[in-house]
């Protein structure tokens, strides 16, 4: 058979691809492994990067939180009338000037200090004889007493409503989720123990006044700014408050039965 004139079918010529080298073969290979190498390198500096930043915005709100928290200390401090209460329970016995009078008053904390502020304050006999002198803790006395109240009780009212309402406002503050207990104790915690009768030089008497003037004007902010801070008044509980305990849990107890 002539070989030339062998016709060669097309279709059963074999292809064989041509031998790939190590050089071709390793950089097919560090692009199979690097590509999704690097693909993850980037996301783990990106999720770097997003922490950082979260960091960043967290700081920047605690140091924010904190400094609006100072703010509201300093203010409370500065207030003038809360000056004058943390004067009054400070000292058993203090003479204080009030608006609108031209002599100063002695300002005595409870009865049972009476004594204590007669031999304590220079000219003491003077403000007794002219009757230039209050007791804080009977000024503080139920709104419904037959007793009227003097202009200088009216005073020292006035002093403890807005000292307690300014107290108050920082327990709302909490509720708002602007700070917490224990960052606010830190400034305010000698508050708690003058509030408390924590501290030796306030008066039993006023300490008891002061609990029954916030039970009775519903200053239940404060009492619950006291108890959550761990400065629960040591003369509680109070009848009242034990007869309001026992109304929910016996409401508690119907709701379960029905």
């Amino acid at each position: 058979m002539d070989p030339l004139s062998t016709v060669v079918d097309p279709f059963h010529i074999i292809y064989a691809e041509p031998a790939i080298g190590w050089e071709t073969f390793s950089r097919q290979w560090l692009g199979v492994v690097l590509v999704p190498l690097a693909t993850l390198v980037g996301a783990l500096l990106i999720f770097l990067q997003l922490r950082h930043t979260w960091r960043s915005y967290e700081e920047g709100q605690t140091w924010k939180k904190s400094e609006f928290l100072a703010n509201q200390v300093k203010d409370f401090y500065q207030d003038p009338m809360v000056e004058k209460v943390m004067n009054l329970l400070d000292y058993k016995a203090r003479v204080l000037k009030i608006p609108n009078k031209k002599v100063d008053v002695l300002f005595i904390q409870g009865e049972d200090v009476l004594n204590v502020a007669r031999n304590a304050v220079a000219g003491r006999d003077i403000f007794f004889a002219k009757g230039d002198f209050v007791i804080i803790s009977t000024s503080l006395r139920p709104a419904e007493s037959s007793q009227q109240f003097s202009e200088n009780e009216v005073y020292v009212r006035d002093l403890f409503d807005w000292f307690f309402f300014r107290l108050g406002e920082f327990q709302h503050m909490i509720d708002n989720k602007l700070f917490e207990y224990k960052e606010l104790e830190v400034h305010i915690g000698y508050v708690f123990r003058l509030v408390t009768g924590k501290l030796d030089h306030v008066s039993t008497d006023l300490v008891k006044a002061m609990g029954g003037y916030r039970e009775e004007w519903k200053f239940s902010g404060v009492d619950t700014l006291l108890e959550r801070c761990e400065y629960p008044d040591k003369f509680l509980p109070r009848p009242s408050l034990i007869r309001r305990a026992g109304d929910q849990v016996v409401s508690r107890l119907r709701h379960l039965a029905g």
